[in-house]
């Protein structure tokens, strides 16, 4: 299995890698320069549509529970929304589950023919940090689901 989002985290030390938790609710528009940000289609190359994004973790030491929080953009409201009403707990070796938003293509009508249509979204993942994580690199895996809950 190959995630398409990869991103990394640190607690402690210092260099360029973002620390756990730096990260907030995203406001610009999504760009390629968001590391924290998967982009993807809304049904695969059969139909299947997306269901859930799905997280995974590893740490540099014993699990620990971090919680976070998924965001969509909306392009018609150029702003993100988060989905999830709570924090989801990402555990290190656990894969983690937020709901997707995956909106029907327009109805063929000839008002919709030029304009922008439905078929990809953009989800950016804001991953807390409690306070107990181990000093280290975190990496983060994100990936579209195409399982039912």
């Amino acid at each position: 299995m190959y995630f398409p989002t990869l991103f990394t985290r640190r607690v402690g030390g210092s260099g360029s890698v973002p620390l756990l938790g730096s990260d907030s609710a995203p406001t610009a528009a999504p760009s390629a320069s968001m590391d924290n940000v998967l982009f993807t289609k809304f049904s695969n190359i059969n139909g299947w549509p997306v269901h859930r994004v799905a997280v995974v973790c590893t740490a540099p030491a014993a699990p620990v529970a971090m919680p976070a929080d998924l965001y969509m953009y909306e392009d018609r409201t150029q702003s993100w929304h988060k989905i999830n009403a709570s924090p989801v707990t990402i555990t290190p070796g656990v894969v983690a589950f937020f709901d997707a938003v995956a909106l029907l293509d327009m109805p063929n009508a000839q008002s919709n023919m030029a304009g922008v249509q439905t078929g990809s979204g953009a989800y950016a993942l804001v991953v807390s940090n409690p306070g107990a994580e181990p000093s280290g690199t975190f990496t983060f895996a994100m990936g579209p689901d195409l399982t039912l809950a």
